[in-house]
């Protein structure tokens, strides 16, 4: 935590990306909250079309949740690049965070199947 009582994100992703039993053990206490909140949230809406932004959704095994899957991405050099320069990360702190998830052309494949 830092002083004004907010998650020190910058310390999290240290921890959770250079270990990948600390980064599925934590997943194991969030992917079932956001899980439930998304259903809470999605019986609670009048809407005819409703869209979900989880950059984790085959990770998170949560594709049950929608009847679409849409995968926007960039080149890997460009994702890198985004990551890096959005986070003031290190390029092997970047690319720590890129390898822990699904490869993006297996999103893809997996999305339009």
């Amino acid at each position: 935590m830092l002083l004004d009582g907010t998650l020190n994100r910058q310390k999290l992703g240290q921890i959770i990306f250079s270990s990948e039993d600390e980064r599925r053990w934590l997943e194991q206490q969030i992917h079932p909250y956001v899980r439930d909140y998304f259903v809470k949230a999605i019986n609670e809406l009048t809407a005819q079309t409703v869209v979900l932004v989880v950059p984790l959704l085959f990770e998170a095994r949560m594709t049950d949740l929608v009847t679409e899957i849409w995968v926007v991405y960039c080149s890997q050099q460009q994702q890198l690049e985004r990551l890096m320069q959005r986070n003031q990360l290190t390029r092997e702190q970047a690319q720590a965070r890129i390898q822990s998830q699904m490869p993006i052309q297996e999103k893809v494949t997996i999305a339009q199947t």
